[in-house]
């Protein structure tokens, strides 16, 4: 006697409904955790340099000038949840006078996935990478801070400054 293998035509509409239900289910995930949108933001900003620790009042002294060209990139998923952040920065740092004192490039990068991940690179110059002349300007104006409007090649520009030193400083 032979044992009937087969499958109830009920019984193989349920397990092929089962699979794509779960197929759906695994699809539908993955599509969420992929980037829906990338936005990069590029700036360039004259201001007050504070001192790295405070004095004994608590309060951050001002020690000189900056002179900062940065770039942000944040990625979110569907939901609008943030999943990465990177920001590259060079910042040229002046004193009271105006004389240039350093270079400081930082690029930093923040990873949400099931665990939170940061890595932080530095490295430093000794020439200015922005235009000296911004830094007497701001220094004769008085102001705190200053944003640099830039137009969209000055901007493109930058960030492609920026991304060419970072790339060579801190190869991935």
């Amino acid at each position: 006697m032979k044992a009937d293998n087969r499958v109830s035509p009920g019984t193989a509409i349920k397990l092929t409904m089962l699979f794509a239900l779960i197929c759906i289910t695994i699809f539908a995930a993955m599509d969420h955790m992929h980037p829906h949108e990338e936005v990069i933001t590029t700036e360039l900003v004259v201001m007050e340099r504070l001192a790295d620790t405070p004095n004994t009042d608590g309060r951050y002294d001002t020690v000189g000038y900056s002179v900062m060209g940065s770039t942000t990139k944040t990625v979110t998923d569907r939901a609008g949840a943030l999943r990465q952040l990177e920001s590259q920065s060079v910042t040229d740092h002046y004193d009271f006078q105006g004389r240039y004192e350093g270079t400081y490039l930082e690029r930093t990068q923040h990873t949400l996935r099931r665990q939170a991940e940061a890595v932080q690179q530095t490295a430093t110059r000794t020439s200015p990478v922005h235009d000296p002349d911004r830094i007497e300007d701001f220094i004769a104006s008085g102001q705190i801070i200053q944003w640099i409007d830039l137009t969209a090649e000055e901007e493109q520009a930058l960030a492609d400054q920026i991304q060419e030193m970072m790339n060579q400083l801190f190869p991935r």
